[in-house]
């Protein structure tokens, strides 16, 4: 799994998509406020009774990133991508865990279904998906579409 880290209030990530790939751990960063600091939801610490928000799909904003690209004319291209994940809501609970589930369309085959994993600021995926699209032009979209509450 990669775990990611993140200011509490934000998160951008390079989370990639679940595949064939071994997983991967590393830091995220937090967006600084027009001033140049943290923001206040980033700089601003609470106890973990505190969090009562549970993140809404609409809160990810999710951007699917081509790592390789090999495209044989009407046959349609293989293709390897990540996901970009942004979080817009309040600071998650360092103690709870969700599975967010995300899909991924314009590939060959229909959609793709994943997840990938948040607790407080710690982001856990699979790295790689590798799929077929029916042509070079064809753009790959991502939609979070499920937030999951698991443990505790």
């Amino acid at each position: 799994m990669r775990t990611l880290t993140v200011l509490p209030g934000a998160l951008i990530a390079g989370l990639l998509v679940a595949g064939c790939a071994p997983a991967a751990q590393g830091p995220l960063s937090a967006p600084a406020s027009t001033s140049g600091t943290p923001s206040a939801a980033a700089t601003t610490s609470a106890s973990p009774a505190s969090f009562t928000h549970t993140p809404d799909p609409e809160e990810f904003s999710l951007r699917v990133k081509i790592l390789e690209k090999k495209c044989y004319g009407s046959a349609g291209c293989n293709v390897t991508y990540s996901i970009r994940v942004s979080y817009s809501g309040p600071a998650l609970n360092p103690e709870q865990e969700y599975q967010v589930t995300y899909e991924v369309t314009g590939l060959e085959d229909g959609p793709a279904v994943n997840t990938f994993t948040i607790q407080g600021d710690e982001v856990s995926y699979q790295e790689k998906e590798f799929a077929s699209t029916p042509s070079s032009s064809r753009t790959l979209k991502a939609k979070a579409t499920e937030v999951e509450r698991l443990g505790l």
